[in-house]
């Protein structure tokens, strides 16, 4: 057998493939570690930015007026589309063509954001989302009417550096019950007489083939990773 500088080619192909061999396995793992590192990322700037929300949300929701011996009674205001009737079931993470809008008053006279700005007048929000965008947006005007024709600020889910979208926001209220357990009440137009339940789940922008979302196995959120923050609010004056 010819040897190559004391090696025989039989020799030097089994290295060249040994080699070969090491180097497809190491360029596997560090890709793997890559996409590993890629999508713990997205997931942790989805995690902030719906925290970040979430915590704008019920910091405003919080300032709502209540008044609920009033003619008359002073309320959040929640518009749900036809056939969304309670909040969503445990272990589903989101309704197909889901929405909502919320209409409410902060106090006049206060700086209390988006309502920054002297005289503080503009004190009626519109809070809306659907799921059709993946948006939170927020306005604000004198009134009802001027909030919901106002330009709207994207609190979350608008097109980030990564793409997180919006795919679930409730807001329910909470009636008190048997035995005066506080239960979320079954349609939104509930008089509350224990204050308000909000839910919000973001999903991170892009898919990941080797994950499946145990909260929806089979639907359109398999693999995507989602983040849920969820809590029972009393409004300042409740």
């Amino acid at each position: 057998m010819r040897k190559l500088g004391g090696y025989t080619l039989i020799e030097m192909m089994v290295a060249l493939t040994i080699a070969m061999f090491i180097s497809i396995t190491t360029l596997y793992l560090y890709s793997g570690q890559v996409r590993t590192f890629f999508h713990t990322a997205r997931k942790q700037q989805t995690t902030e930015e719906i925290q970040a929300a979430f915590e704008a949300v019920t910091d405003l929701l919080r300032q709502a007026e209540m008044c609920l011996t009033c003619n008359p009674a002073q309320q959040i205001s929640i518009t749900y589309p036809a056939g969304i009737a309670n909040p969503n079931g445990t272990q589903t993470p989101y309704l197909a063509n889901d929405s909502i809008d919320l209409d409410f008053t902060v106090p006049a006279g206060y700086a209390i954001w988006p309502n920054n700005t002297a005289p503080y007048s503009e004190n009626a929000m519109h809070l809306t989302w659907s799921q059709a965008n993946g948006a939170l947006l927020l306005s604000s005007g004198t009134d009802a009417a001027a909030a919901q024709g106002a330009s709207a600020v994207a609190i979350a889910g608008s097109t980030g550096r990564l793409n997180t979208r919006i795919v679930n926001f409730d807001v329910w209220p909470l009636t008190v019950g048997a035995s005066n357990v506080p239960a979320t009440g079954t349609a939104a137009s509930d008089k509350p007489t224990a204050g308000y339940h909000v839910v919000m789940t973001a999903r991170v922008g892009s898919p990941d083939g080797t994950y499946t979302n145990k909260l929806d196995p089979n639907g359109a959120m398999r693999n995507y990773r989602t983040v849920t923050y969820e809590a029972d609010i009393l409004p300042r004056n409740w």
